[in-house]
């Protein structure tokens, strides 16, 4: 069993996440006791997991899509999901039971969860049968924006032409020895390079736009890349250096050398 009604104080510290206060003005966060939600465990009582809130979306997919009726009726879980009431603010719409909102002129359905140490988020774009969950084990922690960022990531990959383009086309070489993560001290914190279709994928961390933000790679020559600047045309050369193993074990960017970090 990985979903409990209540807080599973047993599994504290094994297989439930110590969970942390948000940071203080020093920076650090604090462990915290387990929760009890007692008489509002109904709404802030959950423990589950990742893997078990994926089973939850793919379940309502499979309804939504006439395929189970054991539980629900899908006309139900429709209702419950369409927005039945608008704050005079108009800034909140709610289903019944899940919260309803636009994001990218798309529409989500989906409900946050918090209680202290803890903030989640699972969001569920159902006609295209994407589900994202965000499990955070500290307070203070926007888990909102980490799943709208990870949908960005994901949807182009699982609907291609949705958003960000991906390419089509097969690498020209095994991109695969240039992936990992590079130290880009002084200058900022990491650079992640990861296979993108065709091209290499340049993502400088931490960012929370990492797909609008993202550079591609085009290559060019053994061990050597160039930006591919938005207009299509190819920018400035990305070197890489390779050790003994066949991967890189840093690159340049013009004249300055970024080492990769320990996997």
């Amino acid at each position: 069993q990985s979903t409990f009604p209540e807080i599973p104080l047993q599994e504290n510290g094994k297989r439930l996440a110590v969970g942390h206060s948000a940071r203080r003005r020093d920076g650090t966060r604090a462990a915290l006791a387990p929760f009890q939600a007692r008489g509002i465990a109904p709404a802030a009582g959950f423990a589950s997991t990742a893997q078990d809130l994926a089973r939850f979306a793919q379940w309502q997919f499979r309804i939504l899509a006439n395929a189970d009726e054991k539980v629900i009726d899908p006309r139900t879980l429709r209702e419950m999901q369409r927005a039945n009431w608008v704050d005079p603010s108009l800034d909140a719409f709610w289903g019944l039971g899940f919260r309803v909102w636009k994001q990218d002129e798309k529409v989500f359905v989906g409900h946050e969860g918090a209680c202290p140490g803890f903030r989640t988020q699972f969001m569920l774009k159902a006609d295209d049968k994407i589900g994202v969950v965000v499990l955070a084990n500290a307070s203070g922690v926007n888990v909102g924006d980490y799943a709208r960022v990870l949908y960005q990531i994901v949807s182009p990959a699982l609907k291609p032409g949705d958003g960000l383009p991906v390419a089509s086309q097969k690498p020209a070489v095994d991109l695969s020895a240039y992936a990992g993560s590079y130290d880009d001290f002084p200058w900022g914190g990491e650079t992640i390079l990861v296979p993108w279709g065709e091209d290499l994928a340049f993502v400088g961390v931490p960012d929370m736009e990492p797909v609008k933000n993202m550079v591609r790679l085009r290559y060019v020559a053994p061990h050597k890349f160039r930006r591919v600047l938005k207009d299509g045309a190819l920018g400035e050369t990305f070197r890489f250096e390779i050790g003994a193993d066949g991967r890189a074990t840093r690159y340049w960017r013009n004249s300055n050398p970024r080492p990769r970090m320990k996997d």
